[in-house]
């Protein structure tokens, strides 16, 4: 097992400490430091939990939530649904222009809707029948079904609305050049290092921003990001590897937070391919690592805890009396196996990625745990968006090391992952039962209704093991003391727009 050395890491960080760097304004642009790059900065075609934190500053959304995800108006400044629930009417904000200059009304909502379903990247509004413009601010989404967690989809990466002129216009070259309305605005890519934003001077809610500019600097390496915030080079980063808190802690110039996340690590499977197209060889997996261990290692005692249903504990989705039914047991692991046919055991073909610290450090615990029950992992490394993009379009992994940021209503996550239709169900494998329970949830806002469905759902979950969770994510992150104005949300998917130095 390949644990790296704190004691050395720490040594090798506190080179930095003596003498920080002094945070200054920078012109007022604030310098961010990022564990990964995106492929596309088109909201309709991105997969990856790491992008919002730049798409939330060029993309203000349909629909906005609280830091506790309740929704609030975006640019809709109002909604409401047909007493079926299957269609949402909204009104646009008045005033709003696009940074290309364009107005933000009813027809360009739609354009922009249309993209997204167009795309078929991601299929979050495959349910949507129709979109109609109503009068030049307001417009109408009709879905197939009931579906009363609509709202919460143009919270997400569905409701960031981009201009249908840039689109138009810019064709192919727009995800590396995006246009949206929100308070910052495209400046430039140098691919592999920075990618700049300045601020978008007809926001339309211009007292919201502080900041001149936001610099996202790309560092993969977890130990390189971790000292370029003890040396000043960047005032904040996110998602840090847990190891280099103690080091972080010290730095005189710097603030460290653990922030809420409703994020969990997994391993992510395709089960269309063998061996995980077996639930059998699924259940095996799911009790031949010790979660508890995993997470104290990689995340650190008391950071975490490990999880079971793809919602973190006191999720009105979360089913507390199921928290424990699964739990390490290799020898069991073993019979499973050779009921499946395996009684040599498997290798099980992974991709992970250093994003972090946390994707091998995770595949070197998980290979010493599962040796125990005949797995043998065998382990490709890529890059964090590589990896990610390898294993959703292409047929060479049936198993991923990753994370899931979680939805602005838990639905979304139990639907995008479990779902015969889910954007993250590679394989569209319809589970028995979790279609007909999801169409229930939809149907209904009653709190205790759902809390007994979801009840059901995690049942079908643990049982047929869709995925391996493994355990939950807080956000760790740090921020230089002359930086302010952060508001960390249940998503730990950090929005920028409200920070400032002071």
């Amino acid at each position: 097992m390949s644990i790296r050395n704190t004691t050395l890491l720490a040594a090798s960080l506190a080179v930095g400490l003596a003498a920080p760097a002094l945070a200054d304004s920078r012109n007022n642009v604030l310098t961010v430091g990022m564990s990964d790059e995106p492929f596309t900065l088109d909201p309709a075609t991105g997969v990856a939990g790491t992008d919002y934190p730049y798409l939330y500053s060029m993309f203000d959304r349909l629909i906005d939530f609280e830091p506790s995800l309740t929704l609030k108006p975006g640019l809709a400044s109002a909604w409401k649904f047909s007493p079926d629930m299957r269609t949402l009417e909204l009104t646009i904000r008045d005033g709003v222009k696009f940074h290309d200059g364009t107005p933000l009304n009813a027809e360009a909502v739609r354009a922009s809707l249309m993209h997204f379903k167009t795309s078929d990247r991601i299929h979050d509004l495959d349910v949507v029948t129709s979109i109609d413009v109503i009068d030049p601010m307001h417009l109408r989404l009709t879905m197939s079904q009931p579906y009363s967690v609509m709202p919460a989809v143009l919270a997400d990466r569905a409701g960031m609305i981009v201009s249908p002129t840039a689109v138009e216009k810019k064709g192919k070259d727009f995800p590396r050049s995006p246009v949206g309305t929100g308070p910052f605005m495209f400046k430039s890519w140098s691919a592999g290092t920075t990618i700049e934003l300045v601020k978008f001077p007809g926001y339309w809610n211009p007292g919201k921003i502080k900041l001149a500019g936001i610099q996202y600097r790309i560092i993969l390496n977890p130990t390189s990001l971790a000292s370029a915030l003890i040396s000043g080079q960047v005032d904040h980063a996110f998602r840090l590897d847990p190891k280099n808190l103690p080091a972080l802690r010290e730095a005189p110039n710097l603030r460290v937070a653990i922030e809420p996340s409703t994020a969990y690590f997994m391993i992510s499977l395709n089960t269309a391919i063998a061996p995980v197209d077996n639930v059998l060889v699924r259940r095996a997996i799911n009790m031949s690592v010790d979660r508890r261990v995993l997470s104290d290692l990689i995340m650190g005692p008391g950071n975490s805890g490990p999880a079971l249903m793809p919602v973190p504990i006191g999720s009105l989705a979360h089913t507390p009396e199921l928290q424990d039914a699964v739990g390490y047991d290799p020898k069991q692991a073993r019979a499973l196996l050779a009921q499946a046919g395996h009684p040599d055991g498997i290798t099980l073909k992974i991709c992970a990625t250093p994003l972090a610290g946390y994707g091998t450090d995770i595949t070197d615990v998980e290979s010493e745990q599962m040796k125990a029950a005949g797995i043998t992992l065998d382990v490709t490394v890529m890059t964090g968006s590589a990896c990610l993009q390898t294993f959703s379009s292409k047929k060479i992994f049936p198993a991923w090391q990753g994370s899931f940021s979680g939805r602005p209503d838990p639905f979304l996550t139990y639907q995008q992952n479990f779902g015969s239709s889910g954007q993250y169900n590679l394989a569209k494998l319809a589970h028995p039962g979790v279609d007909a329970l999801l169409d229930k949830i939809l149907a209904t806002d009653d709190p205790k209704v759902q809390q007994g469905l979801y009840r059901e759902i995690n049942r079908l979950w643990i049982d047929n093991a869709p995925f391996i969770l493994l355990f939950y994510r807080p956000n760790f992150a740090a921020y230089n003391k002359a930086v302010s104005g952060e508001v960390p949300n249940l998503q730990g998917k950090s929005n920028l727009v409200t920070m400032f130095y002071k």
